[in-house]
Formats: C-alpha cells, structure tokens, sequence
C-alpha cells in the first residue's frame, strides 16, 4: 500500500454548549498507521476542545460532515482504536485476540505505614544501635524481624493477621490501566505476563502488526475535509 495523508472534517459537535468541527489527521507512512483528530482548532495554534487521541472521548455530533454519518464515524472510531500505530503494539497477536482489554482500569490502593507503626520501626533500629555498640550483636523477636522489614508503603492488601496486621493506612487511591500493571501490582495486570502460546512477555517489546489493506483503503476512501482547518 502506498504512502497516504489524509484530512478529514466529520461534522461538528457540542464544545462548551456550542458547535465545534471534529477533524482527523490519518497518515500511513512506511507501514505505520498514525491518526490523530482536533476539536475546534484555532489560529493561535490552540483548539476549543481535545486534541491527540481524542478518539477516547465521546462526541456529541450537532450536524455531520459530507459522506458522515453515525454508522461511518463508528466505524472510523474502531479502526482508529484497533490500529493506530499499528508497529509499536504491546502485545503479541495471541495476547491481542483473546486477552482482557489492556485499557481497562482497575483501582490501585496504596498503603502506608501508620504514625505507630514507624514509631515502632524506629525503636527497633535504635536498639539495634545500642546492641551491636556494646555487644556486637543484636538479637530480635520474630515479630520484630518482621515488623522492621515492613516497606513504608506498598499496594498489597494488608493481611488481617500477620504482621501487617493493624501497621497500615490508606494512603491513595487512583484507578490504571491494566496494561500498565503488574501483578504484583494488581491481580488483573497484564504487563510482563507471558503468552500462554508463545511466552513473550507483554510490553516487554515493540510488536508490529501489519493494517490490512481494506482498512487503509477505507480510510483512504473516505472524503477529504470541506473545510480548511487552522491546523491539523
């Protein structure tokens, strides 16, 4: 397939309770895919609404542009989520067809040692001190071994029993992609995991994965912008 730049303006939608054009930018260029989209650029090089990957918003079309229609910017939108840079794909094709999508977001919790439990940590290493200064040795209990390894925070559940036990708080919440997680991290992250097929670890590498040729003659097809956008 050759090389191939293409404008596209798909109507206009609701930007700040007034209409606003939407346009793409798809090029394909020595086998990569890249399409990126504006809402209401302006002059000054700023636009009214989002810019880049905007494909992860939702519009609210108020009018549709030529050749448009809520069937083809459906259309426009799966290709565009499904391909875009299609050589920098984190997974391998197995890990792509039948894994959990890798922009789905979990919760991440991190835990923080309590005022209390680093009290207790810093007792414990100031006898430690005092110990080895004048015996040369120190000897702790096994509740003290573990209480003075505890990392200062950490994203694994406390334990209701155990030494963790009552030692943390919550210190954030926020919620992640899963193809951004280990899991370590989180039960469902997916990054490093091996493919049960071919065992390559996913986002260990850049994978490529060729568009086929009716989607970019699709994209191709499609009608170039009836108007002229400040930037795209």
């Amino acid at each position: 397939m050759n090389n191939f730049r293409k404008v596209l303006r798909l109507g206009a939608v609701e930007c700040d309770g007034q209409p606003a054009d939407l346009f793409v930018k798809a090029e394909y260029k020595d086998g990569q895919l890249s399409i990126t989209g504006v809402i209401g650029p302006l002059q000054n090089g700023n636009a009214r609404g989002g810019c880049g990957q905007i494909d992860m918003e939702e519009w609210a079309f108020t009018s549709y542009a030529p050749g448009w229609d809520a069937e083809t910017v459906a259309e426009l939108r799966r290709v565009w989520s499904r391909w875009h840079l299609n050589d920098m794909q984190a997974g391998c094709e197995h890990q792509r067809a039948n894994w959990p999508d890798p922009t789905e977001r979990v919760e991440i919790v991190t835990y923080k040692l309590t005022a209390a439990a680093l009290q207790a940590q810093t007792r414990i290493r100031s006898r430690i001190a005092q110990d080895v200064a004048a015996f040369g040795q120190c000897e702790l209990t096994e509740e003290e071994r573990a209480l003075y390894a505890l990392p200062y925070t950490t994203t694994q559940t406390p334990h209701a029993d155990g030494p963790t036990a009552g030692r943390y708080e919550v210190k954030t919440r926020e919620e992640k992609a899963i193809g951004w997680l280990t899991q370590d991290e989180h039960p469902r992250g997916i990054l490093s995991k091996p493919c049960e097929v071919c065992g390559y670890k996913y986002g260990s590498a850049w994978l490529r994965e060729d568009v086929p040729a009716d989607v970019l003659a699709w994209i191709e097809s499609r009608p170039d912008t009836d108007k002229n956008p400040a930037w795209v």
